[in-house]
């Protein structure tokens, strides 16, 4: 039997990576991983899922203690309510309902903006998931039916005229959906205009940190920023690798919202305790500090190492590395991956595993890299639509 694409995942598959990239992944510690040829200092993080690092000893032992006690039950667990007060003193809301990943708990949080302002149509700036309502707002859509594309808005990061034109459009907003922060930093009051606009025309404001939570900041980027969403999505690294993802928000919007949004296996318990102690070492380490500081001095580096026109930019718990020239950039994220790095020609992230001397080791490879003459092993792929890490 084929798996189409040969991944689950598209951002893992050939339609975004070079032809000549190792096709398969066995074991991971640390920021290591290996196939079963060769190791590789990983920069990928599973697609930002793995914030701690690999194997994690605290998060792997709470996963292995729950695995013994049972994964899904009858009825619900201790543990479901527990994590929802462990996050309570990351994140002030005041209730939180568990799905599995950050497309999931996107849908999720549409729906109870939905309920709770009983209009439909979504305004969305960044990317979140594969769902229908979403992907309706990409010029390209398939299998997803017209009649959604005039449910679903968009407009442009750090460009509030674009937000406005959108809040004009044909029907009243449900919910302004958005990443806080996307490759670049947000313009002076560019966020807190956002919100405040989407007060001003009764729609919810929804922060989508899939990507930024557990990453930018240990409160998120709300925190960071200074935020106040009604709806916050997490995912990604909350559960260092275990599929999880939350949407939380106030009892207003979430008691009668919320209750629709259901799944079998929500509150599965292995994923939840490994989520517990992924809060737990955010709330006892400096996990996100040391993320930044590893991830600037990484910035720092590339920027040293490569020529132009190779352009570095990003934040530093997500970094980025371009090239006017796709060819050149994927024969470089090729020739990084035959030097036991592997990049994402999407981005990059960082994980609290990651060292100073990995990071020079990755310096040295991206000169190398860049100044080889091995060509590119086919063409770079054309992805069907929208993507990103």
């Amino acid at each position: 039997m084929k798996i189409p694409g040969g991944s689950q995942t598209l951002s893992k598959s050939k339609a975004v990576l070079p032809v000549d990239f190792p096709p398969y992944l066995d074991r991971g510690r640390g920021a290591t991983v290996w196939d079963e040829n060769r190791s590789y200092t990983d920069w990928i993080c599973g697609l930002g899922a793995v914030g701690l690092g690999y194997g994690y000893p605290s998060v792997e032992q709470a996963a292995i203690d729950q695995i013994g006690r049972g994964v899904s039950f009858s009825l619900p667990t201790r543990i479901e309510a527990d994590v929802a007060y462990a996050l309570g003193a990351l994140f002030p809301d005041e209730a939180v309902r568990f799905v599995k990943t950050g497309s999931e708990a996107c849908a999720a949080a549409v729906r109870i903006a939905r309920i709770s302002t009983g209009r439909d149509r979504v305004i969305v700036c960044g990317y979140h998931g594969w769902h229908d309502w979403y992907v309706a707002s990409r010029p390209v859509h398939p299998g997803v039916p017209e009649a959604l594309t005039q449910l679903v808005s968009t407009f442009e990061y750090n460009d509030v005229r674009s937000l406005t034109a959108a809040l004009a459009g044909p029907t009243p907003p449900a919910a302004v959906m958005m990443e806080a922060v996307l490759h670049d930093p947000p313009g002076p009051g560019f966020l807190p205009t956002v919100q405040e606009l989407a007060h001003g025309a009764g729609a919810l404001f929804i922060l989508d940190e899939t990507i930024t939570g557990f990453r930018c900041h240990r409160g998120g980027a709300r925190a960071r920023y200074g935020l106040a969403p009604d709806l916050t999505v997490l995912g990604k690294a909350m559960g260092n690798g275990w599929p999880i993802a939350a949407v939380l928000g106030s009892d207003k919007h979430m008691r009668d919202g919320a209750t629709p949004i259901s799944s079998t296996f929500g509150g599965e318990a292995v994923a939840l305790a490994a989520a517990e102690a992924v809060i737990r070492a955010y709330r006892n380490e400096d996990v996100c500090g040391t993320i930044e500081t590893m991830g600037t001095r990484l910035q720092g580096a590339l920027l040293a190492a490569l020529p132009d026109p190779f352009i570095v930019d990003g934040m530093p718990w997500k970094p980025r590395v371009k090239h006017p020239d796709r060819r050149e950039l994927y024969r470089w994220v090729q020739n990084m991956a035959r030097r036991g790095h592997l990049i994402h020609p999407l981005g990059m992230f960082v994980s609290y595993s990651h060292t100073a001397q990995q990071v020079d080791w990755l310096a040295d490879a991206a000169r190398k890299a860049a100044e080889s003459s091995e060509p590119l092993v086919g063409e770079p792929p054309v992805p069907p639509f929208q993507l990103r890490t």
